[in-house]
């Protein structure tokens, strides 16, 4: 055999040999899903009762962009069994009274430590906004306690009603010798993490430089996913031309860093799967043109031909934000205002981000698929009236029914950040003269990028002064 095909022939092999393994580590959960499936067969013919049957809606199918109106939804258990006109036979009827049915949403980058709650908390937070799944990435806490502590997100993440997908943090640190952390992970330790139950992706492989000048560290990160084929989720900030082909050359697959929509649509045009957008109205607080920047950015992608690629995220959300505006409904209901087709931007929340993670049992409300339906009043206000997540009735009027059971942490996750009582030492920053000015490196924070700045400071006797807030009298 030619020694190139015997190669290739390996590397085959040993990718099937990690998918296996990955099934194998995920098993349980695949054998659930799969269980029940010539039950549901009846039910979809009314041979059996549905469970519960979603009467008169209107609902939007993501797959035709179609809203077909005066149908009717069966429930069997955990997933749909029928959509049509026909009014099955079920144990519970809900009259939906014309609402819009429409697919649970799917956030696919997201970092639950930055609302400052834990999985329960957040699911009770986020089901009554119609987020039915998350892909998180926990790269904070996986920051301070590394593969511990993504093994506590798992377990906390676990007998939800919310679906938790887990992506693995890759870049711990960020970037290798610009920062320090709790933990400095390798391609062993990202393996580790992979074969654990309800892993679904490698998540942004923030450290882009590294991956296009080719070095070791973010080279073996990289195989460790393609050898288990999970997802691999980027993060490359205005990378463009050779370096963003060879990014995308290693089988990344989306990033949610697009500042502009230029910066989008150039990763599309490059081969990127996917790119990942978030809250325009939040990111135009940063932007040198607010008054602009959402309708200019949702123009941008109005006029891509095909929106397959495009999909909606939620990153970072504040707890205040998030109570008070929402999460990825705001997201959602933010780009439809500024000019993106409602449909549209439901299909980014839904079937494209299934889609992008191969989740194949959720994003679209059809026979098979997990029963995770959201009820609405209007497809572009969206407002959350009813949340279903397998088959059952989570949420309604932006309440949770029943609040998540709380997950008890272990002591070695608490107290984890040791410092020594400060002093006012601590706090003085000494300078190469006695008295004069100094120039300082500062950090900009007027912006959405984190930019460099040089500022001029006092120094009395060593010590620099620090600047007069702008909001004292």
């Amino acid at each position: 055999m030619d020694p190139a095909l015997r190669r290739c022939d390996t590397r085959r092999v040993w990718y099937l040999r990690g998918v296996l393994e990955h099934v194998h580590a995920v098993g349980k959960s695949v054998r659930v899903r799969r269980m029940g499936f010539r039950e549901l067969a009846r039910a979809a013919q009314g041979e059996l009762p549905c469970s519960l049957l979603l009467k008169n809606v209107k609902l939007l199918n993501v797959r035709t962009a179609e809203i077909m109106e005066n149908t009717n939804v069966g429930v069997y258990g955990e997933r749909v069994a029928y959509i049509g006109e026909e009014e099955l036979p079920a144990t519970s009827v809900h009259d939906c009274k014309g609402k819009y049915a429409i697919p649970g949403m799917i956030d696919t980058h997201l970092h639950i430590e930055s609302s400052q709650v834990t999985p329960p908390g957040f699911a009770d937070a986020v089901l009554p906004r119609g987020t039915t799944t998350v892909a998180p990435d926990p790269h904070e806490i996986v920051n301070v306690m590394g593969v511990e502590g993504f093994r506590l997100m798992l377990e906390a993440s676990k007998n939800l009603p919310l679906k938790v997908l887990m992506m693995v943090p890759t870049c711990v640190p960020s970037v290798e010798g610009l920062e320090t952390a709790g933990a400095d992970l390798f391609a062993e330790d990202i393996e580790k993490m992979v074969r654990m139950e309800g892993v679904v992706a490698l998540a942004e492989i923030m450290d882009y430089d590294g991956v296009v000048r080719n070095r070791d560290r973010m080279m073996d990160i990289i195989e460790v996913g393609r050898k288990y084929g999970v997802t691999l989720d980027g993060h490359c900030v205005f990378l463009t031309g050779k370096p963003l082909n060879a990014y995308i050359s290693t089988g990344i697959e989306a990033c949610h860093e697009n500042f502009v929509p230029e910066s989008a649509i150039a990763k599309l045009r490059a081969g990127m799967d996917y790119v990942k957008i978030r809250n325009l109205e939040l990111m135009s607080r940063l932007a040198p043109d607010p008054a602009g920047y959402a309708s200019a950015f949702a123009g941008a992608l109005q006029n891509v031909p095909d929106k397959r690629s495009i999909i909606f995220c939620t990153d970072d959300i504040m707890p205040d934000v998030l109570l008070q505006r929402g999460h990825l409904d705001d997201v959602v209901r933010t780009v439809i205002a500024s000019g993106y087709d409602p449909v549209a931007a439901i299909q980014g929340a839904t079937i494209n981000a299934a889609t992008h993670l191969r989740q194949h049992d959720i994003g679209a409300v059809a026979p098979g698929k997990f029963a995770d339906i959201i009820l609405t009043n209007d497809l572009r206000k969206l407002d959350i009236d009813t949340v279903f997540t397998n088959g059952e009735l989570v949420a309604k009027g932006g309440k949770m029914l029943r609040p998540s059971q709380k997950h008890a942490f272990p002591e070695s996750s608490k107290k984890t950040v040791k410092l020594a009582v400060p002093t006012e030492a601590d706090f003085h920053i000494r300078a190469p003269l006695r008295d004069g000015r100094v120039k300082v490196r500062a950090i900009d924070m007027s912006s959405l990028l984190t930019n460099f700045a040089i500022e001029e400071v006092e120094v009395r006797d060593w010590i620099v002064q620090p600047a007069a807030s702008s909001a004292e009298p």
